[in-house]
């Protein structure tokens, strides 16, 4: 049985006519994992077309508000106010449709440079991002497992027409220099990182690529870079 659902899961991936589809979804649940580049997302289907799937999303509702009772008196006799019976709240589980969509958005990040104020020329500006050095999501989908690994890599552009620097370093702020850059010329600049997000999903014990482009994320950091110490040579 396990072996029909890794299957079922790897042929989720490959381009079939819609007859077939229907048929090899008919008892398990077809997933998919792939990006939108557009919207930084990581999106995770799945489908059954056979039996229809409940899907149970928690639902909290409100309480009816406890409105004052205030009897009126009767002078003939005492009167006991009746409790007022409030009915318990209903929780709603609605039914899953064929086909569910989860997404889970990247944090964003990032990036930092020393020293802080001033850049001096002729001398390495260190450079280093808070991104994450992985994101994981795990979600449970049509009684499905799905768990989605993702890693970064990172492109540097120091805004001075010098070449990009691609790493799959973060940085790290003094004492410990990872990625630093020397500016020859005083102005300003913008330093720009690139973050692209590429990984693999998982589910039932087998493990496939994420579908569709890389997700990226770009941030930038004005430099300011005054005179530092200058050479002379005979």
């Amino acid at each position: 049985m396990k072996r029909i659902l890794t299957l079922l899961i790897a042929l989720a991936l490959l381009p079939i006519d819609s007859a077939s589809a229907a048929d090899q979804c008919s008892v398990k649940v077809c997933v998919s994992v792939f990006t939108d580049p557009h919207t930084g997302e990581v999106v995770i289907t799945a489908k059954r077309n056979g039996k229809k799937a409940v899907v149970r999303k928690p639902y909290v509702p409100r309480a009816a508000p406890i409105l004052p009772i205030t009897p009126k008196p009767k002078p003939t006799r005492s009167y006991r106010p009746r409790p007022r019976i409030i009915a318990k709240p209903k929780i709603h589980t609605p039914g899953a449709s064929l086909s569910d969509r989860i997404t889970q958005l990247i944090p964003r990040s990032s990036i930092f440079v020393q020293p802080s104020g001033k850049v001096l020329t002729q001398l390495p500006a260190n450079f280093w991002t808070d991104t994450k050095p992985r994101f994981e999501a795990t979600v449970v989908i049509l009684k499905v497992l799905v768990h989605v690994n993702l890693v970064p890599t990172f492109s540097w552009d120091y805004g001075d027409g010098s070449d990009s620097q691609i790493t799959p370093l973060r940085g790290a702020p003094f004492p410990l220099t990872q990625i630093t850059h020397v500016y020859t010329r005083k102005g300003e600049y913008t330093a720009t990182l690139t973050i692209s997000w590429s990984g693999t999903w998982s589910a039932d014990g087998a493990t496939f690529p994420v579908l569709g482009n890389n997700i990226l994320q770009v941030v930038r950091i004005p430099i300011s870079v005054v005179e530092g110490p200058t050479k002379f040579t005979q």
